[in-house]
């Protein structure tokens, strides 16, 4: 064996954060809930299964507990696909029901 002395190791912390949705199907109100271990910023898609956005917006998502609120009665009935794009580059995305 040959010794080559003490190395240093960095560790670098990975943000956490947990995106769920609901509910699906949905008929009006969509629930996004974002739990995030720090302070971010995030943008919020939604696309029909053509692919044309529905809905835009930039999310400030605080460290702790956040739910938004999306107001899906307008949208036609069928599949939607809900994308979030964290400011770390990280994405999300589901598909959801619209059901009238």
């Amino acid at each position: 064996y040959t010794y080559y002395g003490p190395v240093t190791v960095r560790v670098t912390r990975q943000s956490k954060t947990v995106i769920s949705m609901g509910p699906n199907p949905v008929s009006d109100v969509l629930t996004i809930r974002i739990s995030s271990d720090s302070k971010t910023n995030a943008n919020l898609v939604i696309y029909d299964m053509q692919g044309h956005a529905l809905f835009r917006n930039k999310l400030m998502v605080q460290k702790g507990e956040n739910s938004y609120r999306i107001n899906t009665f307008n949208y036609p009935a069928g599949q939607i696909v809900v994308m979030v794009i964290l400011d770390n580059g990280s994405k999300h995305s589901q598909q959801i029901i619209c059901s009238r």
